[in-house]
C-alpha cells in the first residue's frame, strides 16, 4: 500500500506541474499581448504626432492642423480679396519637376456686417462673389453641414477654369462663430482632388475656434 502511495504521489506531482505550468503561460498571454498593443499605439501616436505641426492665429481665434511636409505660407494684416480676410495658406508638396500646380487649403475670415445676419444670406453673397471671381463657375454640392465642427458650417463644392491647369475643383467650408465667419478654402487640380482630400479633411477636421 505504502508503494502504490509513493507512486501514485510520484505520478501526480509532474502532472500538477504541468497544469500550474500551463495556467501562468495562458495567464502571462494577455499581459504580453495588451504591453504590445500599448507600446504599438504609443508608437503610432508618436509617429502620427512628428508628421503633423499645428498651427494658431492668436488674432483670428482659431487652430488648425497640417502636415509636416506642407508647406505654410501667412499673411500680413489687412490682405483681402473682396470681403475676406487672407490670414494663412498650406500648399502640399510638389509632386516632381513638372507639377505646376500645388493643392491647397487656405483659411479667410470675414465679418458679418450684423449679428442678425442670416448664414442663408451671407451664402447668396458668397456664391455671387465666387461666381463673379472664377471663370466657367459652375456648383456641384452646396448643403449645410454640421458634422465638420462643433459651429454652424456650410459646404460649397464646385469646378471652375484655371489658366494652369485647366479643370480646378474646390471645396469651402463656412464656419460661423459669433459674427465671424472662418472660411476654409480646398482647391486643387480637378484629377488630383480626391486624392488629398483625405488629408483636407483631417486638416478641417482638426479645426478649432479658440475665441
Amino acid at each position: 500500500m505504502r508503494n502504490l502511495v509513493r507512486a501514485s504521489s510520484n505520478s501526480v506531482t509532474p502532472f500538477a506541474l504541468l497544469l500550474l505550468l500551463l495556467f501562468s503561460v495562458m495567464r502571462s498571454i494577455p499581459e504580453y499581448e495588451l504591453a504590445t498593443a500599448q507600446t504599438k499605439t504609443t508608437q503610432t501616436t508618436m509617429a502620427l504626432a512628428s508628421n503633423v505641426l499645428t498651427y494658431e492665429s492668436s488674432n483670428c481665434g482659431f487652430v488648425v492642423q497640417y502636415p509636416a511636409n506642407w508647406q505654410k505660407v501667412e499673411f500680413s494684416k489687412g490682405i483681402e480679396e473682396g470681403t475676406r480676410n487672407l490670414v494663412v495658406n498650406f500648399l502640399s508638396p510638389l509632386e516632381g519637376p513638372s507639377d505646376t500646380f500645388r493643392e491647397y487649403l487656405i483659411v479667410q475670415t470675414a465679418n458679418m456686417t450684423s449679428r442678425d445676419l442670416s448664414l442663408k444670406t451671407f451664402t447668396i453673397e458668397q456664391m455671387a462673389f465666387l461666381k463673379d471671381s472664377f471663370p466657367d463657375f459652375n456648383i456641384l454640392e452646396s448643403n449645410r453641414s454640421t458634422t465638420i465642427t462643433s459651429h454652424i458650417a456650410y459646404e460649397v463644392v464646385y469646378t471652375y477654369s484655371d489658366p494652369i491647369i485647366g479643370k480646378a475643383k474646390a471645396m469651402e467650408i463656412w464656419i460661423v462663430n459669433g459674427g465671424k465667419v472662418y472660411i476654409l478654402s480646398y482647391h486643387a487640380d480637378a484629377a488630383k482632388y480626391s486624392k488629398y482630400l483625405p488629408t483636407i479633411l483631417k486638416m478641417i477636421g482638426s479645426f478649432v475656434t479658440v475665441k
